[in-house]
């Protein structure tokens, strides 16, 4: 989950789906050796993402061989039916293990067989990951795994820089923030730990303590200590002389962050994805959807956030998402918890209108001017 969460993709991809995968490589690992280190494990989780046919192909995980060859066929047929011929619909992420499993005889009207019916649908990943998300997903596996083995090849460590940095695969490099369409920057009084961060993670080991009795720290435990303190704003401050309990300096279970990317995901997901580390949520990134500026005609259900594709409306005009209102709804939404809306893809149409608005003035004038030589003409 730490890589997920460094790559942004919090939320996206369900957690039973990751431990599925990690068990095909326990389970399955043919050709290679059952995985003996936490590395080769993680080693064999991003080659498996990132190599595996999800368009094509059903990852099939069966960790006590419960599942008949019968079942396999099944699961093969079942899965070509979802995808159906042109591989455009069904999950994204087809994984199915034994417990997906589903007897449909029961639903079978007017069947005069009593023989038993199957179906093998995925129960973990039929909503999740979308496929811009599994998309992205695979890139950066197959970039982590050619980055890690290259780490391997010339003997790098979290301390060294360049391509011998084990950390730059739990992280993304400024230039990838390019890539969104926008970034929200969150208030860091709110974040418990900035050292999962996705573009300044901590990786080190240190040690604490007087020099007889230095004890060596992990990035784990001092992540651990930093959240066991919670976020600077949401601290109680107790004074010495004041008897509060313990009970009374816990905060449980308040992350506004967190609940800040739900509400996004649930009332402008349709308009843009949100990309966010759970981590350390020290910035939201937010890409508009390929279908949001697309040209539409009018209609009064659907006005919500349109705008005419031309500067004034007409008859018969066609419409597209405003992404000036949208931008505006969603900073004050945020407007506790970011500090900075930096845009990085423009679609605002306040250019646009300033222009057309120019364009016309220029031209007012100049039917003024004309006018008004006719008028001396004929005088």
């Amino acid at each position: 989950t730490r890589w997920l969460y460094s790559h942004m993709l919090s939320g996206m991809i369900p957690i039973e789906a990751v431990e599925l995968l990690v068990a095909k490589g326990f389970v399955d690992p043919a050709p290679l050796d059952v995985p003996g280190t936490a590395i080769a494990g993680f080693m064999r989780f991003v080659g498996l993402l990132g190599s595996h046919d999800w368009m094509r192909q059903p990852l099939i995980v069966d960790p006590q061989g419960d599942i008949s060859r019968d079942d396999y066929s099944t699961i093969h047929s079942d899965f070509e039916v979802t995808r159906g011929p042109n591989l455009a619909f069904g999950p994204a992420m087809f994984i199915v293990s034994p417990h997906d499993k589903e007897d449909i005889s029961a639903r079978d009207m007017g069947d005069d067989n009593n023989a038993a019916s199957f179906r093998w649908s995925p129960s973990f990943t039929q909503e999740t990951p979308e496929r811009v998300v599994l998309s992205r997903a695979v890139a950066l596996a197959k970039r982590t795994h050619h980055h890690l083995m290259s780490c391997m090849m010339h003997g790098g460590g979290d301390d060294d820089k360049g391509e011998g940095n084990f950390g730059a695969a739990f992280g993304e490099s400024s230039t990838a923030l390019l890539s969104f369409s926008a970034l929200l920057r969150v208030d860091r009084d709110l974040i418990m730990d900035l050292g999962c961060s996705s573009t300044d993670g901590e990786f080190s080991v240190s040690r604490n303590g007087k020099e007889d009795k230095r004890q060596i720290e992990s990035p784990f435990g001092k992540s651990m200590k930093r959240r066991s303190l919670g976020p600077k704003k949401m601290r109680k401050r107790i004074y010495k002389n004041l008897n509060g309990g313990s009970g009374e300096m816990i905060l449980h279970d308040f992350r506004p962050v967190d609940y800040l990317v739900q509400t996004l995901r649930s009332k402008f997901g349709s308009y843009a994805v949100f990309f966010y580390n759970e981590a350390t949520p020290d910035v939201i990134a937010m890409l508009w959807r390929p279908h949001t500026f697309k040209a539409l005609p009018f209609s009064a259900l659907n006005s919500e956030y349109r705008r005419p594709v031309e500067d004034e409306w007409k008859r018969d005009t066609l419409v597209v998402s405003n992404a000036d209102d949208l931008l505006a709804d969603i900073q004050h939404l945020c407007r506790d918890v970011i500090t900075d809306l930096k845009i990085l893809q423009d679609f605002s149409v306040k250019k646009k209108n300033v222009v057309g608005a120019l364009k016309r003035k220029a031209n007012a004038v100049d039917k003024e001017e004309s006018d008004s030589d006719d008028d001396s003409s004929e005088g």
